[in-house]
């Protein structure tokens, strides 16, 4: 298995026989969320109940197991939400 690892500080481009890892990154498993961002499963399951994170399970019709998938954009964006508002209610 070969491994093509590019690092840019250009525009994107797209490379022939890469393997699209990025792609990853666009939703993810309650686990892939708390490798990044550190955000545990019942946080995720209450941020979603309120309504301020995206996420879907994917299952078969009759089905009650499924996959659960995450957001990746919208967990990013409710915690630079949340840094900008504690940044507001930082002393000065």
């Amino acid at each position: 298995m070969e491994i093509n690892i590019v690092m840019s500080f250009g525009p994107v481009v797209e490379i022939k026989n890469a393997t699209p890892t990025f792609l990853r990154l666009s939703q993810g498993r309650t686990p892939d969320v708390e490798r990044y961002f550190g955000i545990k499963k019942g946080t995720l399951y209450n941020l979603h109940d309120q309504g301020k994170i995206k996420g879907v399970v994917l299952r078969k019709a009759g089905s009650l197991k499924g996959v659960r998938l995450w957001h990746m954009a919208s967990v990013r964006e409710y915690i630079f939400t949340q840094m900008e508002c504690s940044a507001s209610f930082a002393p000065r």
